[in-house]
């Protein structure tokens, strides 16, 4: 404990002396849970008589600019220990783009991993390159340290109406599908450490755990337009088999004039070495006036070539009231529904599931038996709440609130307590509450917010959350 609160000395003094040659900002957030002792998210454990603080979060970032670079830090407290102390460098030399990245951990002084990317943007075309060092074991064989090291070489532009993208990997799993929907700059933000759910992700898993950095694979991206629609061409190789697959990604596919209120929004087709799938969803036209919502899709038969017809798979609720008031509600018809399917009877089947994510926000996040029990990621990268919750109604309010800030509120009921990708998901009671979640954030002035937010189960209280965040 001592070498942390060396290190963080050093840190905080170090930077603060290069306050004095440059502008200095960042931010210091804290968070605090109370929660019941016992609780296991099972009503027959609460104990309402027993609060505990079960987490403790304190997050210092300090960010150093100058010359066009910017150089931060981040120190990460939890409930016991110096979790994190990471460095980051980000900027500029001419047309080269560079961020790097390093992560320690100072409770045990040891290294646990480091990123570096570099992109030149030129005539139209970006090309990057990120490589990645993990440790992964720094915590348990610091003598030992099983390494693994990984990188991509990218790149994308424009050709009259069509778009390329291309990203080859060596023991590094694919970026090439979030620098395609989110973009280059996103990818960099969100790959050294995310801030998701209720608390922090630290460290890359990008990488395998072997210094031997061989080649795994190639990906290739084709957008242009194809009468009148706009088509994404996905071809992938890798290391096992050579040709692994080519997909065709078909969006707002209009179905004519006289069914101009239906819409077939995605249309995927995707063609392996010895299967077929097939994924449709659909959309209904609607004026923007009507805040219903509908989640469709078409229900196929095994062979992926006949439809029997069209599935109502969620419906969302999004009403504008007025003076920073609105109502939500959703309710998830169809928790489980196979969209790919085989034609060979080799057990190739993409089961697509949805799930609310903490703001009510409906998501599918891909195959149940990829994700633990009662929570998941989705394609974004958000957390989902529970996924055992179908059904929810809400209210959000927003508002000016003193001296120049802001205030921002959230109530969300959440109905029916199903099993995690069970076919009994389908249906449910509307008035079977499970729990109730609310939030509440304050600002003070343009820099300072305090934040607090509980959760009340049908067995009584889970947890309260109380915290704050300074920015300067």
């Amino acid at each position: 404990m001592k070498k942390a609160l060396v290190i963080s000395f050093l840190l905080v003094a170090g930077l603060g002396l290069a306050a004095f040659a440059g502008p200095l900002s960042g931010s210091w957030e804290i968070s605090m849970k109370f929660e019941d002792a016992l609780v296991d998210q099972s009503p027959s454990h609460n104990n309402l008589n027993v609060l505990a603080v079960t987490s403790f979060d304190s997050i210092l970032t300090l960010d150093y600019t100058t010359c066009g670079w910017t150089f931060g830090s981040t120190a990460i407290f939890d409930k016991y220990d110096f979790e994190n102390l990471f460095f980051t460098a980000e900027g500029s030399v001419g047309a080269f783009g560079f961020f790097a990245g390093i992560d320690f951990n100072p409770q045990s002084t040891s290294f646990k991993n480091m990123v570096a990317a570099v992109n030149l943007s030129i005539a139209g075309v970006t090309v990057y390159g990120i490589g990645v060092v993990n440790n992964f074991a720094y915590n348990t064989s610091l003598t030992d340290p099983e390494i693994g090291i990984g990188y991509v070489l990218g790149g994308y532009g424009v050709a009259g109406d069509c778009s390329v993208y291309v990203e080859a990997q060596w023991n590094m799993k694919s970026k090439l599908s979030t620098v395609y929907g989110y973009g280059y700059d996103y990818l960099i933000d969100n790959l050294f450490v995310y801030d998701w759910c209720d608390g922090w992700s630290k460290g890359l898993s990008t990488v395998q755990s072997t210094c031997n950095a061989a080649w795994s694979g190639l990906d290739i991206y084709v957008e242009y337009p194809f009468s009148c629609a706009t088509v994404l061409t996905k071809v992938n190789f890798d290391c096992a088999q050579g040709f692994d697959y080519i997909c065709f990604e078909i969006d707002d596919i209009s179905l004519g004039t006289n069914l101009d209120w239906l819409l077939l929004d995605d249309l995927n087709i995707c063609f392996g070495v010895n299967y077929k799938q097939v994924c449709a969803d659909i959309d209904l036209v609607i004026g923007d006036t009507v805040c219903f919502t509908p989640y469709l899709s078409l229900d196929m038969d095994p062979t992926g070539t006949i439809i029997n017809g069209i599935a109502l798979n969620a419906v969302t609720v999004d009403w504008d009231m007025g003076q920073g008031v609105v109502f939500k509600a959703g309710d998830i018809l169809n928790r489980t529904f196979s969209s790919f399917r085989s034609d060979d009877d080799s057990n190739i089947t993409y089961v697509s599931n949805y799930c609310f994510q903490y703001d009510g926000t409906l998501v599918s996040y891909g195959d149940a038996t990829s994700v633990a029990a009662g929570w998941a990621y989705s394609a974004a990268g958000m957390c989902c709440y529970n996924t055992a919750y179908n059904e929810f109604i809400g209210l959000e309010i927003d508002g000016d609130a003193c001296c120049g800030g802001a205030f921002d509120v959230g109530i969300y009921n959440w109905f029916t307590s199903v099993a995690q990708g069970s076919a009994a998901a389908v249906g449910g009671t509307l008035f079977d509450w499970q729990e109730t979640t609310a939030s509440l954030a304050v600002g003070i002035g343009s820099n300072t917010t305090l934040k607090t937010s509980l959760s009340l189960h049908n067995a009584g209280l889970n947890w309260i959350k109380v915290g704050a965040k300074f920015t300067f």
